[in-house]
């Protein structure tokens, strides 16, 4: 009846829904440490024609990074955040390896300019800007790879740089990138 409808008063629930819960941060139905959800995601199968999926995830890898630095344990997330970013910076389209070194720079950010980390970072950047290619090589698949692995350090190490531009903790790695032929 009418009058019964209009006495009814609404109670909240005791528990609250999960989706109210507007607190961004790592839900997994599984167990074991949030940074297999950053491995589960970039190692998700998308063509490689689809070059904007590749750069939304890179943005999606950062943000969940950002939003979640001190849930997923500053250090181990922030080292596994970087490897999968890293990962991307292989990408075959420059639009996916251009957003992948500003995610890589904001990630790297988050370490101490004089953290042993960030120096193992740029030394395995270092080492691959310094792989040599031949001029006749790039035509065979070798050569390829050879000049992706270049290409990712020379992007890497601009990262390293970018994240710390004042406080230029790696000058050496500005003079390495500067005298690469």
């Amino acid at each position: 009846s009418r009058e019964h409808r209009a006495t009814r008063t609404w109670t909240r629930p005791t528990r609250p829904s999960p989706l109210l819960d507007a607190r961004p941060a790592f839900r997994s139905h599984t167990a074991g440490p949030p940074w297999h959800l950053l491995r589960s995601i970039s190692e998700s199968s998308l063509p490689v024609e689809l070059w904007h999926a590749h750069a939304a995830l890179v943005q999606l890898l950062g943000a969940l990074f950002s939003l979640n630095m001190f849930s997923l344990g500053y250090a181990v997330g922030a080292v596994n955040t970087r490897k999968e970013i890293g990962k991307l910076l292989r990408d075959p389209h420059i639009e996916v390896q251009t957003v992948a070194n500003v995610m890589l720079m904001q990630v790297l950010f988050a370490y101490n300019s004089t953290s042993a980390s960030l120096e193992v970072t740029r030394d395995r950047y270092i080492k691959l800007a310094n792989t040599k290619v031949n001029r006749d090589q790039d035509k065979t698949d070798e050569g390829r790879e050879k000049l992706k692995k270049r290409m990712t350090g020379v992007l890497g190490l601009t990262a390293v740089e970018n994240a710390f531009p004042y406080t230029e903790p790696f000058p050496q790695a500005v003079v390495d990138l500067c005298s690469l032929e």
